[in-house]
């Protein structure tokens, strides 16, 4: 799908930012913590980096004709065009990258100079209503889509921007808990986030549950134009997911029941066990079998696996919110669940008749 450009939010007046010990702002709280409740060695080193970083920008700007050639690459500077304007050695210069723990005004991005602080305005037509989102260099976006719909802008690879914002919605839920350190590392996401692609296997799990009930949806966006700033933020494909989650799905009883099921389970039956069943009780459990037949949990229906009329409400998506499956037709009566009338004719003349 493509995400059409609204606008490129920048900065006004360019000139430098004279970053300062009390101005800065650190790429995430763990550095800050660093830097600041410490003393001595990282005091310095701090000091030694912003005095660095603040002589690179005065270099910048003492440059003939910098900001004019800056401002009319779109903000932007390649390399080559560095070379032709000032000539290698200060092309090197400029393209000398470093490592700062604070944000910067300017960064190096695929042979070409750009700025950090950006934000670029976006709308794209999705699930029958126009979502407008932004781009920028501080890690995860989200915002309303309407009342009960969360749009969440996930540019890792690893979908973990997606993830990050589901433990939120859970742990407001009290399906997680403080001192469960599976997912503690996502109280600091933002530390981790660039470097890290590995996935915790039951935030990955809840989410493909939502998305196989209808609660979620992710569209796979490019922009419209060829745009820095987009690939900088963009996945190494080029392209950005946009993840839409209906946050109802806290009052569907068979979603909560899968979830609290995940979360509980270990991450072997993660692993192995890829099916939700209903057992005798009413319960669901995981399995490494599919089930035998389906039901409609609100309806108390069970019927065969090819049933025409369950499949027509699948289709049209109107029935996996309720979807639930048997290992034995057994279960299924003793969870009260009665024949289906179409797929089931014999057995649910009989039960019927048993009714009376």
């Amino acid at each position: 799908m493509i995400a059409k450009l609204i606008s490129f939010k920048k900065p006004q007046n360019m000139q430098p930012l004279n970053i300062t010990i009390d101005n800065c702002k650190f790429k995430n709280t763990s550095l800050y913590y660093t830097y600041t409740a410490a003393s001595g060695d990282c005091h310095n080193e701090l000091c030694k980096k912003l005095y660095e970083y603040n002589s690179y920008e005065k270099f910048l700007f003492s440059l003939n004709g910098f900001v004019k050639a800056f401002m009319e690459g779109n903000y932007s500077l390649s390399y080559d065009q560095a070379v032709n304007l000032w000539g290698k050695d200060n092309a090197a210069a400029i393209f000398a990258e470093d490592d700062y723990p604070f944000k910067t005004q300017f960064i190096v991005f695929n042979n070409n100079l750009i700025l950090q602080n950006f934000q670029l305005n976006y709308k794209i037509g999705l699930d029958s209503m126009i979502v407008q989102f932004k781009i920028t260099d501080d890690d995860i976006i989200y915002s309303k889509g309407d009342k009960t719909k969360r749009v969440i802008v996930n540019s890792v690879d690893s979908k973990n921007d997606i993830y990050a914002y589901l433990y939120g919605i859970l742990w407001d839920l009290n399906l997680i808990t403080s001192d469960d350190e599976r997912f503690e590392a996502y109280d600091a996401y933002e530390q981790w986030r660039l470097e890290d692609k590995t996935v915790n296997l039951h935030l990955e799990r809840c989410w493909e549950v939502l998305k196989s009930m209808g609660y979620a949806q992710e569209y796979e966006v490019v922009s419209n134009v060829s745009n820095l700033y987009w690939n900088y933020a963009a996945q190494s494909n080029g392209a950005i997911i946009i993840a839409l989650l209906d946050t109802t799905f806290n009052k569907n009883m068979l979603a909560m029941d899968k979830l609290k099921l995940i979360l509980n389970s270990s991450e072997k039956d993660i692993k192995t066990k890829h099916y939700f069943l209903t057992d005798s009780d009413n319960m669901q459990y995981l399995s490494d079998e599919k089930g035998t037949l389906g039901g409609h949990c609100k309806l108390k229906i069970y019927g065969e696996l090819s049933c025409k009329s369950a499949n027509h409400y699948i289709d049209k998506g109107q029935y996996v919110r309720n979807r639930v499956f048997f290992k034995s037709e057994s279960d299924a009566i003793s969870a009260g669940y009665r024949p289906c009338a179409v797929c089931m004719r014999e057995k649910y003349d009989l039960w019927k008749k048993l009714q009376k």
